[in-house]
């Protein structure tokens, strides 16, 4: 018997209100869409739901887990899961987090923890925790609004962009919206602030202005007309997050085409350079990514993007490329392909 332990928030759905439970309609994340979709494509398998509270301990029984959640870690809810079969009391965890040691950390070292699917999964980035590299595994990323992909939403984008590019109308300028605040920096070491996580955006507005369309919060559009504006743009740059970020995974599943560095994390389903997306080759970067000479950076980005924008057929191919990749992101056909690991890995 396999069961998925899913995590609730004790407050939106409280323990002891058994009739407030989440279910997988349109208001949904897509890992609780993928719980459920496990739960169909494995044999004898139920889904139970814990609720992780900080600075108390997280218990389930079941699985001899008992362990303190310490004040310091955040708990973020339905973005990681444990799946369990039962008889032999062993489990693989599902963690699309965008911190790495959030929740993975309290249970990695545990003998009965097989397997770590990590969506952030990248090894240098773990290398001051002490895991256990062994048990690491590149798991999955997923948008963070799935209400977004609506069958409307992805016509009227198809249709825009094939009239555009049909009657060679799309924007040539490098496109990118998205967080790059002071804040939003690359780490703290010992009271030492680090670079912004984003710089290179500074660095392409100051030596490119005639040739970007980037921006900060100072841009910032609702998210379907963002998407629409992107749909005019020939390539679409997307930056790291930690270090995937949710727009270059929106862009996907929408079909249109993303330039990114080129990958050195890895996920579940392979994301290749010059496939599924423009690769922007030879930039140092940070363990999560960010460069580390912004002004390198925005100089290899501009290189590569003049020379796709030469071959507008190529660059349509790698945008129908990664879409078709991201349909097999999505929760239900993920569920299909992921069953044969749980199967592999905890048995039958």
């Amino acid at each position: 018997m396999y069961r998925i332990y899913f995590p609730l928030d004790h407050e939106i759905y409280p323990p002891d209100e058994e009739d407030r439970r989440p279910e997988p309609d349109e208001n949904a994340s897509w890992e609780l869409h993928f719980a459920h979709h496990l739960k169909e494509n494995l044999p004898d398998c139920e889904i139970e739901y814990f609720w992780p509270t900080t600075g108390e301990r997280l218990e389930i029984k079941d699985l001899d887990i008992d362990v303190e959640w310490p004040d310091w870690m955040s708990r973020v809810h339905t973005m990681y899961m444990l799946i369990a079969q039962m008889e032999r009391g062993q489990y693989i965890i599902l963690d699309s987090q965008d911190e790495i040691t959030n929740f993975t950390k309290l249970l990695w070292k545990d003998p009965s923890c097989l397997r770590i699917y990590a969506g952030q999964y990248n090894l240098e980035r773990y290398e001051n925790y002490d895991p256990p590299f062994h048990k690491l595994r590149p798991g999955i990323y997923w948008p963070y609004r799935p209400l977004s992909f609506t069958k409307e939403v992805m016509d009227e984008i198809r249709e825009t962009r094939l009239e555009l590019s049909l009657n060679r109308k799309l924007d040539t300028k490098v496109h990118f919206y998205g967080n790059n605040s002071e804040n939003y920096v690359v780490g703290t070491w010992n009271g030492y602030r680090g670079p912004k996580n984003r710089e290179v955006l500074d660095v392409l507005q100051t030596l490119y202005p005639d040739e970007v369309d980037v921006g900060s919060t100072d841009k910032m559009l609702p998210l379907l007309e963002f998407y629409k504006k992107s749909a005019t743009h020939m390539i679409n740059l997307a930056l790291p997050g930690h270090p995937w970020c949710s727009r270059e995974h929106e862009l996907w599943h929408l079909g249109l085409p993303v330039m990114k560095y080129e990958a050195r994390h890895e996920l579940f389903l392979p994301v290749q350079a010059n496939v599924h997306y423009i690769g922007v080759p030879s930039v140092l970067r940070w363990p999560h990514e960010p460069a580390i000479n912004p002004e390198v950076a925005a100089h290899s980005i501009m290189k590569v993007h003049k020379e796709w924008i030469q071959h507008p057929v190529e660059v349509e191919e790698i945008g129908r490329k990664g879409g078709e990749r991201a349909m097999n992101n999505t929760p239900w056909k993920f569920a299909e392909i992921f069953k044969n690991t749980v199967m592999e890995v905890l048995g039958t």
